[in-house]
């Protein structure tokens, strides 16, 4: 009976090099376009925006960044209209700023 190794007998051949760039493949082959929203969604988007802002609600952003969707939860701080983006500090007392064309969807936290 032959007893082969499979793949541990190549991977063992292969240069640094080369494991960095199939991983870095996987992670491309992985990536998402980005969303396109409508004019309805943005505006919706916009209208959570501020009433969590007035009503000081915590609110879960998804967020498009290179190709993945995060999460980000916390309260809006401010809204920045010129630079279109707002501040939000989030549940650890961290401070960010997100930009409104990385919104995906909002949804405001009871």
């Amino acid at each position: 009976m032959i007893k082969d190794r499979g793949n541990k007998k190549w991977v063992a051949m292969m240069l640094p090099e080369h494991v960095e760039m199939i991983k870095q493949i996987n992670i491309d082959l992985e990536k998402q376009e980005q969303p396109i929203l409508d004019e309805d969604k943005i505006q919706e988007l916009e209208t959570r925006i501020s009433y969590s802002l007035q009503y000081h609600l915590p609110v879960d952003f998804k967020i498009w960044i290179d190709g993945f969707e995060q999460h980000i939860s916390g309260y809006v701080q401010s809204i920045d209209h010129v630079q279109r983006k707002f501040k939000l500090r989030d549940m650890n007392d961290n401070v960010k700023y997100i930009n409104f064309s990385e919104i995906v969807d909002i949804r405001i936290m009871d």
